[in-house]
């Protein structure tokens, strides 16, 4: 029989011969002095009760928590125990172990951190080294027709009560609204579903039709799905903050109400941002000491220039607003001329279509102030 106790001071689990019952020692697990548990020994008279021997004499009274020992003969009596002595080598033990060992915090939290920033480290300089391939040649074709397809602005999007949408519908019905430049006349014509916006080339300029996403490949297409939530949001801020902004100041306006209208936003903040998707809208082509941006991109991400007669280069570059450079691109544009083929037709897919207060794209509100670069002065007097 054994007695088995924990050390108080460690939580060791101790185990020792029963002859060591009521007796101290050393815990072999921290070293400290503890008292080892009394327990009775099978067959031994209960502590404190006297113990008649053979000659009928009462053996003296035990240490109360000692176990009574057998009477025997003061020259085979063992020798005391010290009164601090180790517990003995041949005493078994073992260690509680109470609860796990928890991994260190910073251990927890780093490793996924450092396994994040190595992730982002790869898909940087993977696309990184994509982007770098945002360059080379494209082509473009000079069209024959002078009109591109009207493009539809709905009512939803204008900010107008029911009546004053009547009342704008009719003043641009009878009277559009034109905004002209040196290189083209742009008309705002009311009718039944919204504003048509009708873009006309002035003479001695035509409409060149560039295959930008067909040819910018790969490393244009990552772009486009890179920046397209963005720049979606940027365009459609500023388009909707122009557009709403007309709209109430040409209501007052026909109500006889000394409002001026700021004709150059009007168009190039309305007009222009509703025919371009996300490329249409980062970009502006250069020919020469003209800078253009394009006016309308369809379904195919073919974007729509106005550009001199007989044009037969260009180059898209990025173009810059308060949030920066827009596209940080170059394309040169090899022009072909116009033949019946490239003629501009009523089937051509109008940007207008793809970008529409439902276009699930327009989702964030941001602000941008775009930036325009020079050769398109439209008249004031004729926005009075």
């Amino acid at each position: 029989m054994a007695i088995e106790f924990e050390c108080p001071a460690c939580s060791t689990t101790i185990r020792v011969p029963d002859a060591f019952s009521g007796k101290r020692g050393k815990c072999p697990g921290c070293s400290q002095a503890l008292q080892i548990p009394s327990i009775p020994i099978p067959g031994d008279a209960p502590a404190g009760t006297p113990e008649v021997s053979g000659a009928g004499d009462v053996a003296p009274e035990t240490a109360i928590g000692t176990a009574a020992q057998p009477t025997m003969p003061q020259a085979m009596a063992p020798p005391a125990a010290p009164a601090v002595s180790p517990i003995p080598a041949t005493a078994s033990f073992r260690k509680t172990r109470r609860r796990s060992r928890r991994p260190s915090r910073a251990l927890v939290i780093g490793m996924p951190v450092a396994g994040f920033l190595i992730l982002l480290a790869i898909l940087g300089y993977s696309l990184t080294d994509s982007l770098s391939g945002l360059q080379g040649e494209i082509s473009g074709n000079l069209l024959a027709g002078k009109n591109l397809p009207d493009s539809l602005i709905p009512w939803s999007d204008t900010g107008l009560t029911l009546a004053d949408q009547d009342v704008l519908r009719q003043a641009l019905a009878d009277r559009p609204e034109i905004l002209s430049s040196e290189t083209m006349a742009c008309r705002l014509v009311g009718s039944d579903q919204g504003i048509m916006v009708r873009l006309t080339a002035a003479a001695g300029y035509q409409w060149c039709l560039v295959n930008a996403v067909q040819g910018g490949g790969n490393a244009l297409g990552l772009w486009l799905k890179q920046n397209r939530k963005a720049l979606t949001s940027l365009r459609r801020k500023e388009f909707t903050d122009a557009l709403q902004d007309y709209c109430r100041d040409k209501v007052s306006q026909i109500n006889g109400d000394g409002v001026s209208i700021d004709a150059t936003r009007v168009r190039d903040q309305v007009a222009v941002n509703f025919g371009v998707n996300v490329l249409g809208y980062a970009v502006h082509g250069v020919m020469g000491t003209q800078i253009r941006r394009p006016v309308k991109e369809d379904a195919q991400g073919r974007l729509y220039f106005v550009v001199p007669q007989g044009t037969q280069k260009m180059t898209i570059i990025g173009r810059s607003a308060n949030s920066g450079l827009l596209f940080g691109g170059q394309y040169d544009v090899a022009v072909a001329p116009a033949s019946p083929q490239t003629e501009v037709s009523a089937e051509t897919p109008s940007a207008g279509s793809e970008s529409t207060s439902s276009d699930s794209e327009f989702s964030e509100d941001m602000n941008a102030e775009e930036e325009m670069s020079g050769g398109m002065s439209p008249s004031n007097s004729q926005m009075q």
